[in-house]
């Protein structure tokens, strides 16, 4: 169940608007250099709504993927399925919009069936983003994550419990890179 993986990352999370069903994509974006630790807020997707720090944005799901666009602020898209993808929503739908900003963004592959994700993922790790995948022993279904480490999409293979300290480490060397 998606909640869960959240919970096991992120802990009790301030939930705003409920976890959707599963087959659920999430996009975080990094936390502040704040000496005081908040908890991410997580709530569902809303097209055209501008990405904030420690925030975790849910695909609705549907028949609609999760998306990021915008050229001087960085915005969420939720777009229609046309029908190309195999799964709804899709990974390699939110991977591909993220390849015009590739050098910053931390991309994470957790549990899931199938391969959805991984070529996008590769290309995104080719482009100068940080990747972490899950490792097979720790995920409930291995497809997604196996794709990605076998297409060479990871920088890190991370177990679940340890994904989140990666990710602040990986967003902390961008910041002091001025990614």
């Amino acid at each position: 169940r998606p909640e869960l993986a959240f919970r096991a990352l992120f802990g009790q999370a301030d939930v705003e608007t409920g976890i959707p069903p599963s087959g659920s994509i999430g996009l975080m974006t990094s936390e502040s250099h704040s000496p005081k630790k908040r908890r991410p807020r997580v709530t569902l997707a809303q097209d055209g709504q501008t990405l904030e720090q420690g925030h975790v944005y849910l695909a609705p799901g549907g028949d609609r993927h999760l998306a990021i666009g915008g050229r001087k602020v960085t915005r969420l898209r939720v777009v229609q399925d046309t029908g190309r993808e195999t799964y709804i929503p899709s990974v390699n739908v939110l991977f591909n919009s993220a390849l015009p900003i590739a050098p910053s963004v931390v991309a994470v592959m957790l549990t899931g069936m199938g391969r959805d994700g991984a070529d996008a993922m590769k290309a995104l790790r080719n482009q100068g983003a940080h990747t972490i995948v899950q490792s097979g022993e720790t995920a409930v279904v291995d497809g997604m994550p196996r794709a990605a480490r076998e297409a060479g999409a990871a920088c890190e293979v991370a177990a679940l419990g340890e994904v989140s300290k990666y990710i602040l480490a990986a967003t902390k060397r961008a910041r002091e890179a001025g990614r």
